[in-house]
C-alpha cells in the first residue's frame, strides 16, 4: 500500500468514527431532542426568545452531545499519530535502502543503518535527541491541536497542557449551545435540530481529516529527512533531494511548478517563494502546507 493509499484508507476510517459518534450522541439523546422539539411546537415568539437564552436548558444537552463527540476526536487523535508514526519509519527506512541501493550500484560496501522499532520508540518518548534538529519538529506532530507521544506498547497519548484539551471542548460545547439556540429561535423540530447536530460532527470530521493528510505525509517527508540527515553526517554522504508533487487537479499550482525541482540536501526548496526544507515543513505557511500530498525523493550524489 503506497503512502497516500494509507492515508486515504485512514480517512475512511476517521468517517466511520465520526458517523458512529453522530449516531451514538443522537441516538443517547434522543429524548432530550424530542421533548426540545415538543415545547419548541406552537410556542409564541416571546417563549422561544426566553428559551433561547436560558443557557442552562440547552448547556446540558450540549455537554452530552460534546462527550460523545469527544471520544471520537480522542480516537481520532491516536489514529492519526499512529499512522503519522508508521509513515514516519516507512519514510525513513525507504530513503535508507535506497541510499544502500545506489552505493552498491556504485560499487561502495558502506550501508546506512535502518532504524529498529525501539529507536523509533524512544525517539517518539522523548528519549533520543536526533528529531529534535529537524525545523520546527515540535509542531509537525501538533494533532487535533494537541502535541502527543506515542507508545508501540500501548496507547498512551498525552495533551501538553490540560488546558488544551478544555480549551477544545468548551468550544465544541459552544457551537452545539449555539446550534440549540438557533433552533430553539425558529422553533424547528426533531429533523432539523439533528441535522444541526450532524453538522457540527461533520465539521469536526473534516478538521481531523485535514489533519490526517496533512500530518501523516509530514511525516513521511520527515523520515526521509532524518534518514539523509544521518546519512550525510554518519557517512559524510552527498544527497540531492527532489520536489514530488501529486499529479492531479487537485495539487496548488505552486506545488505543480515546484515538481522536479531538485536542491542540495542540505539547502532548501524555493516553492511559491517560501523555502522549505521538505514538503509540509512545519515552518512553512499554512496556505503552502495544509492539505499538501507532496514527497520528495532524497538520492546520493555520484
Amino acid at each position: 500500500m503506497t503512502p497516500h493509499e494509507q492515508v486515504t484508507a485512514l480517512e475512511r476510517a476517521l468517517h466511520r468514527v465520526y458517523d458512529r459518534a453522530h449516531r451514538n450522541a443522537t441516538a443517547q439523546n434522543r429524548r432530550a431532542i424530542e421533548t426540545l422539539a415538543r415545547e419548541l411546537e406552537g410556542a409564541t415568539p416571546e417563549r422561544l426568545q426566553y428559551l433561547r437564552w436560558n443557557a442552562a436548558r440547552t448547556r446540558g444537552l450540549a455537554d452530552r452531545l460534546a462527550e460523545e463527540i469527544s471520544r471520537a476526536t480522542d480516537t481520532a487523535t491516536r489514529m492519526i499519530s499512529g499512522e503519522a508514526l508508521n509513515l514516519f519509519h516507512g519514510g525513513y527506512q525507504d530513503a535508507a535502502l535506497n541510499f544502500n541501493r545506489q552505493l552498491r550500484g556504485m560499487g561502495l560496501q558502506t550501508n546506512v543503518n535502518l532504524m529498529n522499532r525501539n529507536t523509533l520508540n524512544a525517539i517518539f518518548n522523548g528519549e533520543h535527541s536526533a528529531l529534535a534538529r529537524l525545523p520546527g519538529f515540535q509542531e509537525a506532530f501538533r494533532l487535533l491541536s494537541h502535541p502527543m507521544v506515542f507508545d508501540r506498547d500501548r496507547a498512551r497519548w498525552y495533551y501538553n497542557r490540560a488546558a488544551d484539551r478544555l480549551g477544545n471542548d468548551a468550544e465544541l460545547v459552544r457551537r452545539l449551545q449555539n446550534a440549540l439556540g438557533e433552533a430553539i429561535a425558529l422553533g424547528e423540530g426533531v429533523a432539523k435540530i439533528t441535522r444541526r447536530i450532524h453538522s457540527i460532527v461533520n465539521e469536526t470530521e473534516h478538521r481531523a481529516r485535514r489533519i490526517a493528510r496533512t500530518e501523516t505525509l509530514r511525516a513521511l517527508n520527515q523520515g526521509r529527512y532524518l534518514a539523509g540527515e544521518q546519512a550525510a553526517r554518519e557517512y559524510g554522504l552527498r544527497l540531492t533531494k527532489t520536489w514530488r508533487a501529486t499529479a492531479d487537479d487537485r495539487t496548488r499550482d505552486k506545488h505543480e511548478d515546484a515538481d522536479g525541482q531538485a536542491a542540495d540536501f542540505e539547502k532548501p526548496f524555493i516553492v511559491g517563494g517560501e523555502e522549505l526544507m521538505y514538503p509540509l515543513d512545519p515552518n512553512g505557511s499554512a496556505a503552502n502546507t495544509v492539505n499538501c500530498r507532496c514527497t520528495m525523493t532524497v538520492r546520493v550524489k555520484r
